[in-house]
């Protein structure tokens, strides 16, 4: 996906899996320099949930991909297609 067609969906979704790797918000953001502003309190939201979330308990981020996976998953099996 190059730059000109990162939509600001996109650069949220990267931006949240990078900083569940250990990025840091600065360098999420600089990635993406026509969403900054808007991408930047965004993340600052995820991060202080994150910081407040009990050990143990998947991130609220993961539990949507997965209903999403799942989802698009049985989508696809119902269709005849496989599932992955």
């Amino acid at each position: 996906m190059t730059l000109a067609s990162t939509t600001l969906s996109h650069a949220l979704v990267r931006c949240l899996e990078a900083l569940e790797d250990g990025e840091t918000l600065e360098h999420c953001v600089d990635k993406y320099p026509q969403y900054r502003e808007s991408l930047r309190p965004l993340l600052e939201v995820a991060l202080a949930l994150r910081a407040t979330q009990p050990a143990g308990q998947p991130s609220p981020y993961f539990v949507i991909r997965l209903k999403e996976q799942l989802t698009r998953s049985q989508s696809r099996t119902a269709k005849g297609g496989e599932a992955r």
